[in-house]
Order: C-alpha cells, then structure tokens, then sequence
C-alpha cells in the first residue's frame, strides 16, 4: 500500500485520519482498477486501519515504533528539514508505504521525498534560498506540523 498525506484531498479513495484529522489518500494500489475494484472498500478499510493504529499509537505514546522504520523515518525528516520542504507541513505530496499489510514484521516506511517546489524557504516569501537554516520547519501550527511534532515528542528512539 502507499498512502499520500495531502490537503487536496481529491482521489476517490481517501480518509482522514483519528486523531490527527490528516487528509490521507490512497496511491497505489489504483482500487479503480482490476482485480482491487470488487474489494476496495474492503482494501481502504484495512489502509485506514493500518494508518490509523500507527496515529493512535503517536498519540498514546505506545509503542509506535514498532510500527515505522525508524532510520527511514529520521531520514525522511532530516532531508525534509534540511531543504525546508513545507510540503509536509501542510501536508502535501507526502507519501508512506508499507510493503505487506498482512506481515507484523512489515513496517511503514516514510518515503519517497517528492515534490519539492514549496521547500528552500518558498513558502516563506516566493522565493528560494532567502530563509535561514535555522527556522523551525513546524513552526507553523498546520496539521502535518502537529501530527510530525507529535511523533518526534513521543518516542525517546526518534
């Protein structure tokens, strides 16, 4: 499954999630398509499901590690803070995957990075490259800033 948090909101297949309110829409796989249409509503559950467990761990502060690749994770953020990619903030264009649903050893891997065009500090003033390297990147009380603040402020692992 690959899961895209983004504002938009406009695939036919989407969700947002407890308790973090992020608007979430399916990627892949295409549940328009054969052989997933007869079971999307099925398939979006169990995403939802997943997705969700893993909000609801963030929030109660147990144990969500278990579920995410941890390296991937703080590598995904580092890259995201480093260019000061807004886009996750919002969020948008943000993606996860996670490879088998039905294998507890299978994580949620945050990832690819894409689409980059509100980083280098663009949202901050339509330009690139004028922001100082020191600006908070969830400075801004958005929904993927509370949601990433949340994750970072409850786990000792991240």
């Amino acid at each position: 499954m690959m899961l895209e948090l983004d504002e938009y909101y406009d695939e036919p297949y989407k969700f947002k999630s407890s308790p973090y309110n992020l608007p979430v829409v399916v990627k892949d796989p295409d549940l328009n398509e054969q052989p997933f249409v007869q079971r999307a509503d099925f398939y979006l559950t169990q995403f939802k499901s997943t997705f969700n467990d893993f909000c609801a761990a963030v929030n109660s502060k147990d144990n969500y590690e278990d579920l995410i690749d941890i390296d991937a994770f703080c590598k995904y953020l580092l890259v995201n803070d480093l260019i000061l990619n807004y886009e996750i903030t919002h969020p948008k264009s943000s993606f996860l995957y996670k490879d088998h649903l039905s294998y507890s050893d299978s994580k949620i891997v945050f990832g690819p990075i894409w689409d980059l065009d509100w980083s280098y500090g663009y949202e901050d003033g339509s330009d690139y490259f004028k922001r100082s390297a020191t600006v908070d990147l969830f400075r801004k009380n958005w929904t993927g800033s509370v949601f990433y603040k949340a994750v970072l402020n409850s786990s000792d692992k991240v």
